[in-house]
């Protein structure tokens, strides 16, 4: 009997424990792959910095681009392999490198001083607006806190407007109601910029023209009206919204000569180069907007390096 209450004892024993053993072993190899991993990219981006050093500049591309393509993110990939870009003289996909380098703070001097350099080797360069007022207030919110830190400054006011509650109800002190009051308006600040932020990069990419040129038309059509002219490494932003509201037959234009399953279309390859050339809607840095095809351009999300 006793020999049987100890094997139902065992038992239990098992179903219990075996979950959190296999769990923890689970973890365990987890986390011992990967620094196995991270060690292997290094080796691979030390590689490649040695065939850069060298002026081996496809090779040391190719590796690169295999280091992105396992989802590795750094400034230093991305500043490398703008200088490796600018090495066979592909001068827009240096830039768009370059911008995407400058996004990460380790990085950001070295790739605006490469970006530098490297506007004085284009043939074109485009006038640039200032940036409207809301943008230039969420940008700089986005830079400073992102949207993660404006989440948290919301649950900061949230933990101060309970308190404010708290004191002023126990207390009777009016400016603990008065603090709470405020707290609460902050907090529901703080989620409005952060949605917006969100709702942004969303919406807009960053794209860089790496073709000789293309031409912005006032509808996605190669005979519509020509609105201007993009030049390699003129920026834009690409809106995504107003691309797919054609697609989905929500803009309306004169122009009905292209059906609207090839608007959109394609898979990103190599940074956001669409395998096929799908049109796309943009806003230049001058301030003009059209369509264009997308197959001129490389882009980017700025909150997915972030």
């Amino acid at each position: 009997m006793a020999v049987l209450r100890n094997h139902h004892f065992a038992r239990i024993l098992v179903s219990h424990i075996a979950p959190y053993v296999v769990l923890s072993v689970v973890l365990l190899v987890g986390l011992s792959a990967a620094p196995v991993t991270l060690w292997a990219q290094q080796a691979d981006f030390e590689e490649a910095t040695s065939l850069l050093d060298k002026g081996e500049y496809p090779a040391a591309i190719a590796i690169y681009d295999s280091i992105e393509t396992q989802g590795f993110r750094s400034g230093a990939l991305y500043l490398n392999t703008g200088v490796a870009y600018s090495g066979i003289n592909e001068q827009g996909i240096a830039k768009y490198y370059f911008l995407k380098a400058q996004r990460f703070p380790e990085t950001e001097a070295e790739a605006a001083a490469s970006l530098r350099y490297l506007e004085e080797r284009f043939t074109h360069r485009s006038a640039v607006l200032p940036e409207l007022p809301w943008e230039r207030l969420l940008n700089t919110l986005s830079g400073v806190f992102g949207i993660n830190g404006l989440f948290w400054v919301a649950i900061l006011f949230l933990y101060l407007a309970a308190t404010g509650w708290v004191g002023g109800f126990f207390l009777q002190a009016n400016w603990l109601r008065v603090l709470s009051v405020s707290s609460v308006a902050m907090m529901i600040i703080s989620l409005i910029l952060a949605v917006a932020i969100y709702g942004q990069y969303q919406r807009y990419d960053v794209g860089v023209m790496t073709g000789d040129q293309a031409i912005v038309h006032a509808s996605p059509a190669q005979d519509s009206e020509q609105i201007s002219t993009a030049y390699r490494g003129y920026v834009m932003r690409i809106d995504w919204a107003t691309s797919m509201d054609k697609k989905k037959g929500k803009v309306t234009d004169s122009d009905e000569a292209m059906d609207g399953d090839e608007v959109m279309g394609g898979d990103e390859v190599m940074g956001g180069s669409p395998s096929s050339d799908p049109w796309v809607f943009v806003r230049l840095q001058n301030g003009q907007q059209g369509w264009m095809p997308s197959g001129e351009l490389m882009w980017f999300d700025p909150l997915d390096l972030r």
